[in-house]
């Protein structure tokens, strides 16, 4: 786990980075934190991901007072993707969870090797004595962060930019002077426009929405999510 000055940053100034698979060194745990008088108690954060693949992700548990206890799984490639900061908010309830005088929470990376990495930051944990309108149970929900740095670093080697896309062009950015192939799908899964280019690709066709782009230069194959406003 380690504090990094990065643009890996929601809020632009500093993540902590957890990567691998390697328990307490690929996990950041919080304080402990005395949720008896509350009802719920909610944990949200920012989240940015480079190298998971699918049936990668990270882990978030609850430490009850004598256990900790998984309440919530992300995936790469179904519940977020990399290189697209996503927000998270998950939500515990008395009811189903033992809120003790010592509890915690903790974000564990799962990932194969190290070029895993998951960037976390603005993490917030609030106790809630009076629920109101919220539902009881476990509510979790990680959505598409639509601001944040408008270039992103790929640690593969590609880059897309800008996110969203305002205008008619998406730029590519590669370590590599080569010609990247390209496939963009809509969030149904399909094929909405594909082919190859240099440095930039024509979306003026693409309606506003959420399209998700497979780049792949002959040696590095990058999937992201990407806005068309």
């Amino acid at each position: 786990m380690d504090r990094v000055q990065t643009t890996a940053s929601f809020e632009g100034f500093f993540s902590i980075r957890i990567r691998d698979n390697s328990g307490a060194a690929s996990t950041m745990t919080s304080p402990s934190f005395n949720l008896t008088s509350f009802n719920q108690a909610n944990i949200s954060f920012y989240l940015l991901s480079s190298g998971f693949r699918s049936g990668e992700g990270i882990i978030l548990s609850y430490f009850n007072g004598s256990s900790w206890v998984v309440v919530q799984q992300f995936f790469a490639n179904s519940d977020f993707f990399n290189n697209n900061f996503y927000f998270a908010d998950v939500t515990l309830s008395s009811s189903s969870q033992n809120f003790s005088s010592n509890s915690r929470f903790r974000i564990e990376s799962v990932g194969s090797n190290n070029r895993d990495q998951a960037f976390i930051d603005q993490v917030i944990i609030t106790g809630i004595s009076n629920p109101g309108a919220r539902s009881f149970g476990t509510a979790a929900t990680m959505t598409f962060a639509k601001e944040g740095p408008s270039i992103l670093y790929s640690e593969l080697g590609l880059t897309i930019y800008p996110n969203p896309v305002t205008g008619s062009y998406l730029n590519i950015k590669s370590d590599e002077d080569s010609t990247i192939n390209y496939s963009i799908s809509d969030i149904l899964g399909k094929t909405v426009l594909k082919g190859r280019a240099t440095n930039r690709i024509d979306v003026s066709q693409l309606s506003k929405g959420i399209y998700i782009i497979d780049l792949n230069d002959g040696t590095t194959v990058l999937r992201q999510k990407f806005i068309k406003d």
